[in-house]
């Protein structure tokens, strides 16, 4: 046995290795004790056949994350001691192969004592929580972002470079998304906005465009207010960042609908009222045809004014 091994088994945390196929290559015996598995049982099965997480989602996420590389951190509830409530941290990290590639990965897993599970389960509260207002952010189109005057640097979690449609660069300043990607005709007023937020402390409300690849700018709702140190030195800005370009596109388009259909109300207004001057004409058209025997001139004009009444009942 390796010493790598011997010092594995010694370990009070239960550990599980799997290789690339994640099939187990490895189980230690604090992961015996505390799941009740023979090591000859579980080696050379799948992990997610072996290790049943009580939460679905939870048991989604950690393969997830394993299998894109990434660590990953949470619990077990009702752990697998028979009739013991118990909660298990489990954190699970991907080992590296020689060639750089993903070699499988480890699981490690720790009971927790009873006195831990109030301070758990709130964290784990707060966990969700957080993800919950990360998904409502999502879905309205909605980021944070943070602005620091020493560096000029735009800061941001993953959500404010999807919304803005920009690779997350750790470079990108204000003065970079004023010169490049802020529409001309918008750029004078967000610098005034930005200094006028920064120097008066006042909250940041403005709307802008952004130039994309696209064919159409993003229409973005800018919000914000000034960060201070310790000291009541302003040190940047931070606030939040909203997509409106879909409403405004609405807008525009509801506005729009709204003009063709005044428009409508005005030219059935127009032609009613040119019907009843045609209709107006009709009578006295009718009396010069029974006179047009007695007058050659009467007899030509009679027709032709018909017919012109005639053609203006047809525009109406």
């Amino acid at each position: 046995m390796f010493a790598a091994e011997k010092l594995l088994n010694s370990s009070r945390q239960a550990v599980i290795a799997t290789d690339d196929t994640e099939a187990i290559v490895f189980v230690n015996h604090a992961a015996e004790e505390l799941y009740g598995w023979s090591a000859a049982a579980v080696l050379g099965k799948r992990l997610s056949e072996v290790l049943i997480l009580s939460d679905p989602l939870a048991a989604e996420s950690l393969f997830e994350a394993l299998r894109a590389g990434r660590s990953w951190s949470g619990t077990q509830r009702s752990g697998p001691l028979d009739g013991t409530p118990s909660v298990v941290l489990l954190t699970g990290s991907p080992l590296p192969a020689e060639n750089g590639n993903a070699g499988g990965f480890a699981v490690f897993a720790t009971l927790l004592d009873q006195f831990e599970l109030p301070k758990i389960a709130a964290e784990e509260e707060l966990r969700n929580e957080r993800t919950q207002i990360r998904e409502i952010m999502k879905i309205a189109c909605i980021a944070e972002w943070r602005w620091r005057i020493d560096s000029d640097a735009i800061e941001g979690m993953p959500e404010l470079w999807d919304i803005l449609k920009l690779d997350a660069s750790p470079g990108l300043t204000l003065i970079d998304l004023l010169a490049r990607f802020i529409h001309p005709d918008d750029r004078e007023r967000v610098s005034e906005a930005f200094y006028r937020t920064r120097s008066e402390n006042l909250p940041l409300d403005i709307e802008l465009r952004l130039r994309t690849n696209g064919d159409t700018d993003l229409v973005l709702n800018m919000r914000g207010y000034s960060v201070m140190d310790s000291a009541g030195k302003t040190t940047g800005l931070s606030g939040v960042l909203q997509d409106v370009t879909e409403r405004r596109q609405l807008e525009s388009r509801l506005l729009q609908a709204e003009r063709v259909s005044s428009l409508g109300r005005l030219a059935a207004s127009v032609a009613h009222e040119f019907n009843n001057v045609l209709m107006g004409i009709q009578p006295f058209v009718d009396l010069l045809n029974r006179r047009a025997g007695a007058d050659p001139t009467v007899a030509v004009a009679a027709p032709r004014i018909a017919d012109a009444v005639a053609r203006g009942k047809r525009i109406t």
